[in-house]
């Protein structure tokens, strides 16, 4: 696959494909997040028009026309809409894109990124920013599935819903989500100071349920980090599975981290050990620093 500058079908002009000593081996492939303005822009537009359709269909037919049209194949390996609470304006891009794309014969996917919960606090240019999570890996549902099935249908696959888990996380109604309105939960609270040995890591008593929490806030210290422009302080926190759900860094001596709580690879969203280490400018562990852990804090605000 040989994408153009950036994989961007807005980076087509100028653009060629290498010669290949193997022929028919190589395909066209790119991103589409389009139209930019609906599909990623924050806050962008809400609502799907029908300048956005001619938007993509002008996207399509230039990619048909400049390769398909002569037997070059194309891929759309990332796509999406990001979440901006407008589930029937995604419904009807998605149905749009999937059947554009479907009759220029050019498959498309969609790129999850696990993040789909819209944070209100968030200035405008963030607040709809990279929402593009579809499914919930650990329950294994979809948070969208009319987005799912709208897709398929356009390219002329029926499918019945099965079990969901409802995406629209400002609706009252919905189901299976988080509750964001948990107050703060102190995990941990003046650790003894810690000397670091390569990758050293701690378990608490029992694990700790991070379901209803946004962030880790991490409030850590060494006292004898010299040359901390160097140096890099790093707090990794895992589930009972050894998974990670949360990644604190800081070349500061003294700092409080927020930093996202993750859906794990495997296993629950629970937080049992905890690994504090000290490392150089080339990512190596370093042994011999005192670390002092003075608070972790599961919260959901940044303050």
């Amino acid at each position: 696959m040989v994408p153009p500058y950036a994989a961007s079908t807005g980076c087509m002009e100028g653009f060629s494909l290498p010669t290949d000593t193997a022929e028919n081996r190589l395909i066209v492939e790119a991103h589409a997040y389009s139209p930019y303005n609906f599909a990623m822009a924050s806050p962008g537009d809400i609502t799907f028009t029908s300048s956005h359709k001619s938007e993509l269909s002008n996207m399509f037919n230039n990619l048909y026309n400049s390769y398909v049209s002569k037997g070059i194949g194309v891929i759309i390996d990332e796509t999406g809409a990001t979440n901006k609470n407008n589930i029937d304006d995604r419904i009807a891009w998605a149905q749009y894109f999937f059947g554009e794309a479907y009759k220029k014969g050019i498959p498309s996917f969609w790129w999850d990124n696990g993040n789909y919960i819209i944070d209100n606090s968030k200035p405008d240019n963030e607040i709809y920013s990279e929402h593009y999570g579809y499914y919930n890996r650990t329950k294994q549902v979809w948070y969208f599935p009319e987005l799912m099935k709208a897709s398929l249908e356009a390219v002329g696959i029926s499918l019945e819903t099965t079990e969901t888990e409802t995406g629209t996380n400002d609706d009252a109604g919905a189901q299976n989500l988080p509750d964001y309105t948990a107050e703060d939960l102190v995990i941990l609270e003046n650790k003894t100071v810690i000397t670091t040995d390569s990758w050293y890591n701690f378990k608490l008593d029992t694990p700790v349920d991070l379901t209803n929490y946004k962030y880790l806030k991490t409030e850590i210290y060494c006292p004898n980090a010299e040359n901390a422009d160097s140096r890099q302080l790093v707090v990794q926190y895992f589930n009972s599975d050894w998974k990670m759900i949360s990644d604190a860094k800081t070349i500061n001596v003294s700092a409080n981290i927020y930093t996202d709580i993750s859906d794990p690879e495997a296993g629950s969203r629970d937080l049992l050990f905890i690994q504090p280490v000290v490392i150089d400018a080339e990512g190596k562990p370093m042994a011999g620093y005192n670390l002092s852990l003075k608070k972790v804090t599961a919260t959901n605000t940044k303050n």
